[in-house]
């Protein structure tokens, strides 16, 4: 069983976008799908090395051992940082191994959203494209002969980083592990009423490892108004309601043969949506 949600991500409070209000399902334009061919071609990229199976791993992913997932969250990974003698200089810098960080993220990720490796999707291979545009990140698949995932990051993005003072190492690894948990999670087969939860659980996984500090929680608005927002919610609910997060991705399932709605909330808590948002927002 294989379930990705194949959509680009946009999710502006997380600053992860490819523009200004842009939304895509699959993507099968030219220019992705030759950025793709050109670095599974390319000889020079670095493609991710088979990990040992004690590999350290940090940070903590939660309390469950990452490498317990080695066997079905260790995706094929070929990175191409296309701006290496410019701007991308920022993203070597801050990781001289990126294949295997991706790797081992994709496996804390995992940890994360899974209890057991049956659980787990296994994700097709991963192609980092490291380049300057406009925006942060995005996530999408290229699809010719087989599905391939594809991860932009914006060296643009890195150097206003370090200009305003801020670790592009903390934010790049923010955004990364951010992007994989939207590749790693189930689906719904209705995904426009389920992305803001599908956003929210991926803002969670960047908190639970310390890329989303909670002074950037702020109180007001909607559950579903971004993914920051969505995130810090979940986070609450967990605290009073342990595996909601693992609970609620499962009910993303597309196999269970149910429809999704927000009702899963009052099951898995006894409280409606509304009732558990009110309570949270006394709580800020």
């Amino acid at each position: 069983m294989c379930h990705r949600p194949w959509w680009l991500v946009v999710a502006p409070a997380l600053g992860l976008a490819c523009g200004e209000g842009t939304s895509r399902w699959i993507l099968t334009e030219d220019p992705v799908l030759e950025a793709v061919d050109a670095a599974l071609s390319d000889a020079d990229v670095d493609v991710a090395p088979s990990l040992d199976a004690g590999s350290a791993l940090a940070p903590d992913a939660g309390g469950r051992d990452p490498e317990l997932f080695a066997a079905v969250c260790s995706p094929q990974v070929v990175v191409d940082n296309r701006t290496a003698t410019g701007r991308g200089q920022l993203f070597d810098q801050a990781f001289p191994q990126p294949a295997q960080y991706l790797v081992e993220s994709a496996r804390r990720v995992c940890a994360l959203l899974y209890k057991s490796p049956d659980e787990v999707p296994i994700s097709p291979p991963i192609v980092l494209i490291i380049e300057d545009f406009y925006g942060i990140g995005e996530i999408g698949v290229a699809a010719r002969n087989m599905p391939v995932i594809y991860i932009r990051l914006s060296s643009l993005h890195m150097q206003s980083t370090q200009a305003a003072g801020r670790s592009v190492y903390d934010d790049t690894a923010g955004n990364l592990h951010y992007l994989l948990a939207i590749d790693y999670e189930l689906d719904d087969e209705n995904p426009g009423a389920t992305r803001w939860v599908q956003e929210g659980i991926a803002a969670w996984v960047r908190h639970r490892l310390g890329y989303l500090p909670l002074s950037e929680r702020r109180a007001g608005g909607r559950w579903d108004d971004d993914a920051k927002s969505t995130g810090f919610f979940f986070a609450w609910l967990e605290d009073g309601h342990p595996d909601a997060v693992y609970l609620l991705n499962q009910s993303l399932d597309p196999d269970d043969q149910t429809a999704w709605s927000d009702a899963v909330f009052q099951t898995i808590t006894g409280k409606t949506l509304a009732t558990l948002w009110s309570e949270y927002q006394a709580s800020l």
